[in-house]
């Protein structure tokens, strides 16, 4: 980063089945934390495809515990030439806690930039 230069939050965007005790103790614990909920977002009943292009062009970080079926079409999202701000997988086998300290991490260390294009898995 240059100096002067500002970091660029993180700014996240849960599917509709995301749970939601980790959005309310994320924005609990951070309440400046920029996560929309699918229901907020609009995004309630889009299918993987349209809404990773409705992330993409909203310009925020999906965040999913469909460790299933997006990761294949994440892949196919990219092979067709599209940008993504980036996907974060979550298990639902680690608990609320564990998946909120994993966000809370992630926006208070890094820049949104830094996960353009990659799918990951947390906790890191």
């Amino acid at each position: 980063m240059t100096a002067g230069a500002r970091k660029e939050p993180v700014r996240f965007l849960a599917d509709e089945n995301f749970e939601p005790a980790i959005v309310e103790g994320l924005r609990r614990q951070q309440p400046l934390a920029d996560i929309l909920t699918a229901n907020e977002a609009g995004t309630l009943g889009m299918q993987d495809p349209d809404l990773l292009a409705f992330a993409a062009a909203h310009d925020r970080i999906l965040v999913s515990h469909d460790k299933r079926t997006l990761p294949a079409h994440f892949a196919a999202f990219r092979v067709a030439g599209h940008d993504s701000p980036g996907v974060m997988l979550i298990s639902r086998k680690h608990s609320i806690g564990q998946s909120i300290e994993a966000l809370l991490l992630i926006w208070e260390a890094s820049h949104h930039h830094e996960w353009r294009n990659l799918i990951t898995r947390l906790p890191l």
